[in-house]
């Protein structure tokens, strides 16, 4: 028991840091799928709806109209080939499994931090953890590739290091140093 080296301890933060960084990324993930799916309905919606009142108008506007009614149509189409829906399932169900192993990991901080735990107790920790979250990426994410959105890098950045700085008053660049 005790004596952590200060590597592990820093591998240790470094993969807490890490896991609520993805998190955090793929909940920013499919709240952006969700509003633009929720702004697909709302035109498809529009369209549909307000083509009853577009026959007053339809010797006016015929060009306009014609343009959103062959928009929406072409948005009918082609959205079952979207990933927003599916990935909005997939991103809520995977967000769960991981929050719950990252709280189970980040457990063992305090322990691991005041040098409670050997070196071989923290490695372990740090690749079963590993090993888990592998595991769980695959079975939610198998041949779907998340893309990298920078705005949502840089917002989820910023959110994970005031979320730590307020639990623990310690960020990652400070505990690079």
């Amino acid at each position: 028991m005790g004596n952590t080296s200060e590597n592990l301890i820093d591998q240790f933060w470094a993969t807490i840091f890490h896991s609520k960084f993805y998190i955090e990324y793929i909940e920013l993930l499919m709240k952006r799928y969700s509003r633009i799916t929720r702004w697909m309905n709302i035109f498809a919606a529009f369209v549909a709806s307000s083509s009853v009142a577009a026959w007053t108008i339809w010797s006016q506007l015929s060009l306009l109209w014609t343009i959103l009614i062959v928009a929406a149509e072409a948005l009918h189409i082609i959205r079952s080939y979207l990933p927003f829906d599916t990935r909005i399932k997939v991103i809520k169900e995977l967000s769960h499994e991981l929050s719950i192993l990252d709280l189970n990991f980040e457990r063992n901080w305090k322990d691991v931090s005041i040098e409670k735990k050997s070196d071989d107790e923290v490695n372990s920790m740090i690749f079963d953890f590993r090993i888990e979250r592998e595991r769980i990426m695959f079975k939610y994410i198998q041949e779907d590739v998340l893309p990298d959105v920078n705005r949502l890098i840089n917002k989820a950045t910023k959110h994970i290091e005031k979320e730590l700085n307020y639990y623990y008053n310690i960020s990652e660049e400070k505990h690079e140093d």
